[in-house]
């Protein structure tokens, strides 16, 4: 996998590089693509999340930077803007001097952007094998407990789920939109469990996973009122204040490392 993960990355420093002429012209490249905002990402001091770098410029969008999708003139030469003022100087030191770099400064860049792209890539789908993880246990539970699996569909309030059937990666109504929940639980009486199942190593990510789920609770409860609860099933570092921030805006928050618990809350809120 760190094999697999360091090419990769590699390979889309290759490419920024080049789209960029070496980080002379990104305003254009951004406007045909804006896949080499990761690397640009990587190359700042310090280096950025999507997180961050949205909080330092406010028209980028990691949509735009996931799909490699094109931007527009003002969101790429805003995004020009914010790498020149945070860029690693030494890093990119032609950029200067106005010439074109050297052998060795472009060597510095792979040894020193690739092995944290690649340590991302890693943290990112070990969240996503253990997330998925967490969201299959929590199936299997219900399979064992004689509950029927549905097909993934779009609830909106006519249209709920029966008592004792569940879905995985069903999408709710909120006014215009529609957000995807992980695994949906019929209760009964038309009430409904939207279970999201989230993994965070460290408090940084925890706050932000966990705004996610705030924001869907939030939606939810507009469209639907009482009859549909947010739940969360948490596994890995929380800050104990936004888990608690979480719980007092109405979240039922649930631990993997105590399936049990979650098991009982569902046979205690089951209705006939």
């Amino acid at each position: 996998m760190w094999k697999d993960f360091k090419w990769q990355s590699r390979r889309a420093i290759k490419l920024a590089l080049r789209e960029t002429n070496y980080l002379r012209g990104i305003p254009s490249a951004l406007e045909r693509s804006a896949r080499a905002v990761r690397v640009l990402r990587f190359l700042m001091a310090p280096p950025k999340s999507q997180d961050q770098f949205h909080l330092l410029c406010k028209p980028y969008g990691k949509g735009s930077e996931n799909s490699g999708s094109p931007i527009s003139s003002e969101r790429a030469l805003a995004i020009d803007a914010a790498f020149s003022e945070w860029r690693d100087v030494e890093l990119s030191s032609w950029l200067g001097s106005n010439r074109a770099p050297s052998l060795k400064e472009i060597r510095a860049i792979f040894l020193h952007a690739a092995p944290m792209m690649a340590q991302q890539n890693i943290q990112t789908q070990r969240r996503m094998d253990a997330s998925a993880f967490q969201e299959q246990s929590v199936a299997d539970l219900l399979l064992d407990d004689d509950w029927t699996y549905q097909s993934a569909r779009t609830i909106d309030r006519a249209k709920g789920i029966e008592r004792k059937h569940f879905l995985q990666k069903a999408r709710f109504t909120a006014g215009s939109r529609t957000k995807e929940i992980d695994v949906a639980i019929g209760l009964g009486q038309a009430f409904i469990l939207a279970l999201e199942c989230k993994v965070s190593n460290d408090s940084t990510n925890s706050t932000k996973r966990l705004n996610d789920i705030s924001e869907k609770a939030d939606a939810w409860r507009v469209e639907y009122g009482r009859t549909l609860k947010t739940g969360a099933m948490l596994q890995g570092v929380y800050r104990a204040d936004d888990v608690l921030e979480l719980a007092q805006g109405g979240v039922e928050v649930f631990w993997f490392h105590d399936l049990p618990r979650f098991a009982r809350w569902v046979s205690a809120e089951l209705m006939e």
